[in-house]
């Protein structure tokens, strides 16, 4: 499988440029907080979950909630937001939940 690139999210007022993407630990915090990629589909306000969930990987100790909300907003929110955005989160998203459980070392090995 080809890797997904990371969305670059450029905000014009202050020029801050915010890398969205998605890790294991991520993946794991997310889910731990009872999101479910699978909900995107039946309550699209979810979307606002994905969408600041991506920002944890680069940007989590400079950005709140409330941030990234508006920043969702200002791209025309869930329901105008840029076409193929929120398919490239989903694809983000699975990228990493993919590598749950991957050895990052190869260091152990079982054998059964």
């Amino acid at each position: 499988m080809e890797r997904v690139k990371p969305i670059e999210l450029t905000d014009n007022e202050t020029g801050k440029t915010y890398t969205l993407e998605f890790n294991r630990d991520v993946v794991r915090r997310a889910e731990q907080n009872g999101f479910s990629i699978d909900d995107c589909a039946k309550f699209p306000t979810k979307c606002y979950d994905l969408w600041y969930y991506s920002f944890f990987m680069h940007h989590e100790r400079e950005i709140k909630r409330r941030r990234t909300d508006e920043l969702l907003d200002a791209v025309g929110g869930v329901t105008d937001a840029p076409d193929g955005l929120f398919e490239r989160l989903g694809e983000l998203y699975a990228q990493a939940y993919k590598t749950i459980g991957d050895e990052k070392n190869g260091r152990v090995t079982v054998t059964l």
